[in-house]
């Protein structure tokens, strides 16, 4: 690993080739015992590990994502617990360039909230999350075929009162976790239709994000400085706390290949840390993992409640996305390539003068949404969050989120009047500037766009 970043001419040629040269085979976890199917070895990753609105559909190229207007005559969402009619999503081309992104809109029927959405490479089907009026969650099968709702599966015990909640796609044992404000249960999707496992559900302290390995079935659970393990692999599911950061902490990422996982701090401070859990220890209360922590390079004005609180990991890269919970801030991180026995390190971090290594972790660059085209004026967008709405095409390299023109103080269909314009944002993530910044000498533009929803 050293040779291959042997100077910073070389480490800058890796940073902008988004580390293609390296392999993303994950070893197979043989020990783990399964809670549904045999596990079977951890394929490629085609898609990120943690918990979004958005689920992307890399094999079709397409998106399922939630947005504001409701079906059956309600109009735009004011006051979700009130109005009429159903929560949408909208079946994107995320074609770049696609002249007529919206292919069609999806109803989820009684839906007053969408609270998540994920893509199971192992069986190709998309899985949405939404809360009723009385406060309990179904899951929605999707045909990605037909692009149609093939089932509506509800979640006894599985309830949500706020923006939390979410899912996440086991592609390894076919199993989907389900979350609610407090709680969490798992989907067997090996059978059509799914079947929820009553029995699995278990009280957490909080789902603000959610993030999986599925070569190991740790599930980690992170709210606002609080964290949570549990092993989805055993049925009932045991959750054991994990140490904090002393930090008001949100999103999270794993990378299933390397056992590490990103966090990112919500609140005062561009910093974030990465745990290596290969080094987990759940023999201590809280349970440990040796971590570093890594400043960013700096953000821009409007910030929300970060500039930090959504992040993702790409596994195929290895290489992380924070973005501003309500602001327009996002960075990119990079993250070790292959396991750690021990210790991380910030070596490589742009300004410090020191070279990378394979255990280095540090902020690659640091850059800026784009402008929301709205009446034919570009106008500031802050990324929308509570739940998380950042999400990485793993396939394309290329991070999504929604945002929209009022973001700064509202969750997702929060109360509007009116609703502001909602836009998928797209980032592309192939070619950073290593050190690049919005208040340095040095800036990463990278492609985007902002592609207005219905």
């Amino acid at each position: 690993m050293t040779s291959r970043w042997a100077g910073l001419a070389v480490c800058l040629l890796i940073a902008v080739a988004g580390l293609s040269l390296y392999t993303s085979g994950c070893d197979p976890c043989s020990s783990c015992p399964s809670a549904g199917p045999t596990a079977s070895p951890t394929p490629a990753p085609s898609s990120a590990t943690g918990q979004g609105l958005i689920a992307i559909d890399t094999v079709n190229n397409v998106g399922y994502v939630p947005i504001y207007t409701l079906s059956g005559g309600g109009g735009a969402r004011t006051n979700p617990a009130s109005v009429a009619g159903s929560s949408q999503l909208a079946v994107v081309d995320l074609t770049i360039g696609a002249a007529n992104p919206i292919i069609k809109l999806l109803e989820l029927t009684n839906v007053v909230v969408p609270t998540g959405g994920a893509f199971n490479q192992k069986n190709g089907r998309v899985y949405a999350e939404g809360t009723l009026a009385d406060g309990t969650v179904s899951v929605f099968e999707i045909n990605t075929t037909t692009q149609a709702i093939i089932n509506t599966i509800p979640c006894p015990g599985i309830t949500n009162s706020n923006r939390f909640g979410g899912v996440v796609a086991d592609p390894v044992r076919n199993l989907l976790v389900v979350a609610g404000t407090a709680t969490i249960g798992l989907m067997d999707t090996s059978v059509e239709p799914p079947v929820f496992n009553a029995a699995s559900v278990v009280s957490v302290a909080g789902t603000d994000s959610l993030s999986l390995n599925p070569t190991t079935g740790i599930l980690f659970i992170s709210t606002d400085g609080t964290n949570q393990i549990t092993n989805i692999s055993t049925v009932p599911l045991v959750v054991q706390s994990f140490e904090g950061t002393e930090a008001t902490t949100d999103g999270v990422g794993f990378d299933p290949a390397t056992n590490i996982l990103l966090q990112t701090d919500e609140v005062g401070a561009d910093h974030g840390t990465a745990f290596n859990f290969g080094t987990l220890d759940t023999g201590v209360t809280p349970a440990t993992a040796l971590s570093i922590g890594f400043m960013g390079l700096g953000v821009l004005p409007p910030l929300g409640e970060g500039p930090g609180g959504q992040a993702v990991v790409n596994g195929a890269t290895h290489q992380g996305v924070i973005s501003d919970e309500f602001g327009q801030n996002l960075k990119m991180i990079h993250l070790p390539v292959a396991k750690v026995a021990g210790a991380l390190d910030n070596n490589g971090q742009p300004g410090s003068g020191t070279q990378p290594d394979a255990a280095s972790v540090f902020t690659i660059c640091a850059g800026l949404i784009p402008m929301g085209d709205v009446s034919s004026t570009p106008t500031q967008l802050g990324i929308v969050g509570d739940p998380n709405t950042l999400s990485v095409d793993v396939k394309n390299n290329l991070a999504y989120m929604l945002a929209d023109t009022d973001p700064f103080f509202h969750s997702w269909a929060n109360d509007h009047d009116p609703q502001p314009p909602l836009f998928l944002v797209r980032v592309d993530l192939s070619a950073p500037v290593l050190g690049g910044s919005p208040t340095g000498p040095t800036h990463w533009t990278p492609v985007s766009a902002a592609i207005p929803m219905p």
